[in-house]
């Protein structure tokens, strides 16, 4: 296909999608038919994607890839009265429960208590002292050590190890 060809079938994708997109939010559409339009927009935007490739490899414009009235959830993307699905709903409350759970399990404190507890390797010469981190306003955490003699002597050893090596070759 030519660039001209593509950008038509890019403008007939366009077209469709946007008339799935309103029959999505019709209110006399079943469970069933809402599904089935639902999967329709998923599929047609993943042809609007490859064409968008196609199109961008021969030289053409790039277009920006926004769905943003779509909900998605594990990959596939929900509109309208799509994401008032039962089952749609179900994933949602599930969705939402993981993104707390991540949350949580990656906040700062854990973070730093992970951090604290964790065991160095035996060939890593850095002695951390705890009391020297400080929190600065914004609440981030720092250390600083590069000013420990092991740190320094650990530096030199490797630059001297570095140095040798590019001597040789």
């Amino acid at each position: 296909m030519d660039l001209q060809q593509l950008e038509a079938r890019r403008k007939g994708l366009l077209r469709r999608i946007n008339a799935a997109l309103i029959r999505l939010n019709d209110p006399h559409l079943s469970d069933e038919q809402l599904r089935d339009t639902n999967d329709t927009v998923n599929s047609l935007l993943h042809q609007r994607r490859r064409c968008d490739a196609s199109i961008r490899k021969l030289g053409g414009p790039h277009y920006p890839q926004s769905t943003s009235n779509g909900t998605s959830i594990k990959g596939h993307l929900y509109f309208g009265r799509a994401k008032e699905l039962p089952d749609v709903q179900i994933l949602l409350q599930e969705a939402e429960r993981e993104r707390k759970e991540f949350n949580s399990k990656n906040s700062d404190d854990n973070r730093l208590n992970n951090f604290r507890n964790a065991k160095l390797p035996d060939s890593y010469p850095i002695n951390i002292d705890y009391e020297s981190i400080k929190s600065n306003n914004e609440g981030l955490t720092r250390l600083n050590f590069t000013n420990t003699p092991d740190v320094q002597a650990f530096i030199i050893k490797k630059k001297k190890e570095l140095l040798l090596k590019r001597l040789k070759s």
